[in-house]
């Protein structure tokens, strides 16, 4: 909170009546006026965020960590192929406080995990349904390939996942499944009662308006399918993601879960907001005001919070972005840390070194495909892991 103290009238009457000598007179009166400004400045500022925050919208929980938070990406997917049980269990076993399903759904309403609704980069079913090829526009995207609206559960549990990048392990004769996500909640509760531990999901609602447009609403399903497994009573170890808009404005009026607002491509716009917004506009600072009326987190990029162009590891400097946001209440969250060099931003190389850097400017979490790395740093920096 910023106290203004209105001391000028004071300080003025006081030049006129103790103080005689001309420049010190002078010094005085022009460092009282500069202060007054400031104060002044600090006064608006703290009114302006004040004023926003009357319409902030605040879950019913605000879980607090005395440390960055780190969210196993599609589980522990650097090692396991994404999106199974196998990886999200791998991801708590390696220290992660919350796990990450992608969420699309089936023919026949169920929800599973895939990192898009077009499933042939990530299972076998090009093999095992070779005609149900066709092709469709996604979020003005024209593609051919095979959905996963298109096949019931039954059909989905027939097909074997696999690894998505050629450059990690590929495991192809694992029988690794696409599971629901009542069997991912399944797990996490059996985790934690076997550890004593709290960790939770972090689910992404992955391509809202096309599934509107299919007569699908992956929000409400969302909702049902958390009440249906009690965590509706576990309002701080939920935190609901995406990459539109309307959706999470929509979850914020129905619930009280932290909503995420994700961050794409600076140069293009959530789809619900095609034409209107880019993700650049949203990361102005009337942008995050904005985004704070309806979401406690954002989760950007990690770029989106460094100065473009650093030459060097000493150059490389936090921009506004996370002042701002810290300003408004708004956590950061980004994405996406990985091991491998290619991955890694630039100008750092090491990993370890990424994450180090992106802890001492403040993020409140990390999104890792490899969160015992994540873990190693948090370590290193001498913060204490459950």
């Amino acid at each position: 909170m910023c106290v203004f103290i209105n001391f000028t009238t004071t300080a003025m009457l006081y030049l006129k009546t103790k103080i005689t000598n001309k420049i010190v007179k002078s010094l005085l009166l022009g460092s009282v006026l500069l202060l007054s400004a400031s104060m002044a400045a600090c006064l608006t500022a703290c009114q302006t965020a004040q004023q926003a925050s009357d319409d902030f919208q605040r879950p019913a929980e605000n879980r607090k960590f005395p440390r960055p938070i780190v969210i196993a990406h599609r589980g522990a997917s650097g090692y396991l192929p994404e999106h199974t049980l196998e990886a999200y269990i791998r991801g708590m076993e390696l220290g992660a406080d919350f796990i990450e399903p992608d969420l699309v759904m089936t023919k026949d309403g169920v929800l599973v995990a895939r990192h898009e609704n077009e499933i042939s980069e990530t299972t076998n079913v090009a093999d095992v349904f070779p005609k149900r090829k066709t092709t469709k526009t996604i979020d003005d995207v024209k593609m051919a390939g095979w959905f996963v609206e298109d096949f019931t559960l039954a059909e989905i549990k027939k097909l074997k996942a696999k690894q998505r990048l050629a450059f990690r392990p590929q495991m192809d004769q694992q029988p690794f499944l696409i599971p629901t996500l009542d069997e991912i909640i399944d797990a996490v509760d059996q985790y934690n009662t076997k550890t004593g531990k709290s960790i939770g999901i972090v689910p992404e609602i992955k391509h809202s308006s096309y599934f509107r447009s299919i007569g699908v609403n992956m929000e409400k399903a969302l909702l049902n399918a958390l009440e249906d497994k009690k965590w509706d009573k576990k309002l701080d170890q939920v935190y609901i993601q995406s990459f539109e808009v309307s959706n999470l404005k929509e979850l914020a009026t129905l619930s009280k879960y932290h909503l995420v607002q994700l961050l794409g491509d600076p140069a293009e716009s959530p789809y619900d907001l095609k034409g209107k917004k880019t993700y650049a506009d949203m990361v102005t600072l009337d942008g995050l005001k904005e985004i704070r009326k309806y979401a406690q987190v954002l989760g950007p990029y990690k770029k989106y919070l460094v100065v473009e162009n650093a030459k060097s590891e000493m150059t490389l400097v936090a921009n506004d972005v996370l002042k701002n946001a810290k300003l408004l209440d708004l956590k950061i969250i980004p994405y996406t840390f990985r091991n491998e060099s290619f991955f890694v931003m630039k100008p750092l190389t090491d990993p370890v070194k990424e994450y180090e850097f992106f802890y001492k400017i403040g993020v409140d979490g990390v999104f890792s495909d490899f969160p015992d790395t994540a873990v190693k740093a948090l370590k290193m920096g001498n913060e204490t892991i459950n």
